[in-house]
């Protein structure tokens, strides 16, 4: 009798993770989305989408992919014009996943231009936008045109001295515990706060160096990515990412647990235990 054996091999379609945006943003600030693809079959395919068209350069927005998980989204400057659904696409051979987030823009913007006075509309329009919120948006002098008017610059320093903004981080959180060989990526975005930005990685307190097989990257002025290509035992504890500006400094932890690792540790200790009882019964036997 002849049997003949068939093998099914079944792929698995995309997943994405949850993602949205903080909030409603303010005009000029700098939002961004991470689309993470944390299951499917190899090679993926990851486009985004805003109100169901390809994103265009002309709209200020940038995307790019890391790894081949994930793909992130930028804004550097909110307009008014981007204000509308952002939508990720993951595909593969199996299938296809969408997951989408709206970006609203507080306040409507008025340009004023008159001849008048010596200045560009768009300085007019940073006043309207300080006198319209109660947390002043601080704009760097060049691109507001602060160069060309000595009074207006000390007015903005004066200004960022009083409202200078700390950054603030979105919360960050492992998937879930990750087992031995697992690739493990996690991100830390700032969104908010003053230019220059610092940030980094630490695990356990201490600052990730390179020889512990963890990788970190910036995205950006206002992201760092960190990724574990093969999670090890020695990878398990508190990933800390640190942002920090003139005006101060913030952190945000979350913990990364590695299946097996206390299982590990307790076998070979229990396996030391009994090499050393069946040593001593021997020798007893011998003696």
């Amino acid at each position: 009798m002849i049997y003949k054996w068939k093998f099914c091999w079944v792929s698995v379609i995309p997943h994405i993770s949850h993602f949205e945006f903080e909030g409603p943003a303010s005009y000029g600030e700098t939002v961004g989305l991470y689309c993470h693809v944390t299951k499917g079959d190899l090679p993926l395919t990851i486009a985004w989408y805003f109100d169901s068209k390809p994103i265009a350069l002309h709209l200020g927005v940038s995307t790019s992919q890391v790894g081949h998980r994930v793909n992130v989204l930028s804004i550097t400057s909110v307009r008014s014009t981007n204000m509308g659904r952002y939508t990720c696409v993951a595909t593969n051979s199996a299938g296809s996943a969408a997951y989408a987030a709206d970006l609203h823009v507080n306040g409507t913007h008025v340009y004023f231009c008159m001849n008048l006075f010596p200045l560009s509309c768009h300085t007019i329009l940073i006043f309207v936008q300080l006198h319209n919120t109660t947390t002043p948006a601080i704009y760097n002098t060049e691109r507001a045109g602060f160069r060309k008017f000595s009074p207006l610059a000390m007015l903005y320093t004066t200004l960022y001295s009083i409202f200078a903004v700390v950054p603030y981080i979105t919360p960050i959180e492992f998937d879930g515990p990750a087992s031995a060989g697992d690739t493990v990526q996690i991100s830390c975005n700032v969104p908010k706060g003053d230019k220059p930005l610092q940030i980094f990685w630490l695990l356990r307190g201490e600052v990730i160096g390179s020889k512990m097989g963890i990788s970190t990257f910036p995205v950006g002025d206002r992201a760092n990515f960190l990724s574990i290509s093969y999670v090890t035992e020695k990878h398990a504890g508190n990933y800390t990412c640190q942002a920090s500006n003139p005006a101060g400094m913030v952190e945000l932890s979350s913990e990364l647990k590695v299946n097996g690792t206390l299982f590990s540790r307790s076998c070979f200790l229990c396996c030391i235990s009994i090499s050393i009882f069946t040593l001593c019964v021997s020798l007893l036997v011998l003696l």
